[in-house]
């Protein structure tokens, strides 16, 4: 919620909201996870241990178990740090995102509190040994510079960009108020230097005097605690098959848009696994309904719910896809066809059985309500829509199509 509120102003107090839940995948062999990493950062042999990636559906983790990169928990926690970022709506330039994921990457999470903010002795190790990226540089470095890809220059990155936000923490008042409106004003597109001047009264030469600093002297321990409400942290276990593993490697790759053909053959081999794997083969129709090609895709989506009639997703990916592009993140306004009505009926049937599942842990509330509202547009009364509708919207803000 913190991290939240810094990158958004959205405070929430709600902390069982319908928001899509992240998904995780934990790599026991590296060697397993390189491919994958080298494909989302489009180079061979990444040097990285973690990897998020926000997609339509939520956010989706890359992470090694066990690695040693950046230490102990820090990969997962550091990537946690960027989905809430991330599912706050925050837009903040590289260096303070990955500033942030860092700053709390070696949190102590104690019951009832967080604790933050304890020096970073490998990027101090880093300042130290190495030159530095004059800071603004550093503001301008994006994903697709070398500086945060290669090696050498991606540790200063990291080093310099945790040092950045701590000293900026550090130097806030003990409310935080200058850190909050520095990052707003950020996240808004005001320069980092006339933010810096607006909230700080510092200047770039402040700010490089303070990296020299880290450089130079030991850091005196310092760190933030942030009280937290108490929360079910019960966890349930179960094991899946080789043809799951395939299928949510393949749904995420398909969600980064960049390597379909990749998705489709992570599908096809869970197929080969499970020929009758129904979220598979919801996968391939979904990659067909994404080229428009509908009438490839409907059979698949039949076969699919002929396998599973109780997958919710498979059925609920089902609905959106007969209501084409007349509902979802990228709905157009078109002309009604003449099918139009008996393609929004037959979405309305597919997701109305779930309906009594709401209470369930993670039931996608917002998706589903957006769909059975979207629905009833075809009908000569909409009344039973609108409330549908309401409260998709309220959960699903994001959704301008609502």
């Amino acid at each position: 919620r913190l991290v939240s509120d810094w990158s958004s102003d959205v405070c929430s107090s709600d902390l069982t909201s319908s928001g899509p839940p992240t998904r995780v995948i934990v790599f026991t062999n590296p060697r397993e996870s390189r491919p994958y990493f080298d494909m989302l950062r489009d180079r061979p042999n990444s040097d990285v241990s973690g990897v998020f990636v926000w997609q339509r559906e939520g956010g989706t983790m890359l992470i090694n178990d066990g690695s040693t990169w950046r230490g102990g928990d820090r990969p997962p926690l550091h990537e946690l740090v960027h989905d809430l970022l991330e599912s706050g709506g925050a837009r903040i330039p590289l260096w303070l995102d990955e500033g942030l994921a860092e700053y709390f990457s070696n949190a102590t999470i104690r019951r009832g509190s967080v604790s933050a903010g304890e020096p970073m002795r490998n990027h101090i190790a880093t300042l130290r040994q190495r030159t530095r990226i004059p800071p603004a540089e550093l503001f301008v470095i994006t994903r697709e510079s070398d500086t945060y890809n290669l090696p050498p220059g991606q540790e200063v990155f990291y080093a310099e960009s945790w040092a950045l936000v701590d000293w900026l923490v550090r130097s806030a008042s003990s409310s935080g108020v200058e850190f909050y409106a520095f990052v707003h004003d950020v996240a808004n597109g005001v320069p980092v230097t006339d933010a810096l001047q607006t909230r700080y009264h510092r200047s770039l030469r402040d700010v490089d005097w303070a990296l020299t600093r880290y450089m130079n002297a030991p850091r005196a321990g310092w760190t933030i605690t942030i009280p937290v409400p108490q929360i079910d942290t019960s966890e349930t276990l179960r094991s899946i098959d080789r043809a799951t593993v395939l299928y949510e490697l393949g749904h995420f790759i398909a969600g980064s848009e960049e390597r379909p053909g990749e998705a489709e053959r992570h599908y096809r081999a869970a197929l080969e696994v499970n020929p009758k794997h129904a979220p598979s083969l919801a996968g391939l129709a979904s990659l067909r309904v994404a080229d428009a090609k509908y009438a490839e895709a409907m059979p698949l989506f039949e076969r699919a719910i002929a396998e599973d009639p109780n997958d919710l997703e498979v059925a609920l990916t089902y609905a959106e896809a007969l209501m084409q592009d007349e509902a979802g993140p990228a709905a157009q306004t078109e002309a009604s066809a003449a099918d139009d009505t008996r393609r929004f009926r037959k979405a309305r049937a597919l997701i109305q059985p779930f309906l009594s599942r709401r209470e369930e842990p993670d039931f996608p509330t917002g998706r589903v309500m957006a769909t059975l509202g979207v629905s009833y547009t075809v009908e000569d009364d909409v009344t039973p829509g609108i409330a549908a509708l309401e409260q998709a919207r309220t959960l699903l803000p994001n959704r301008l199509d609502l």
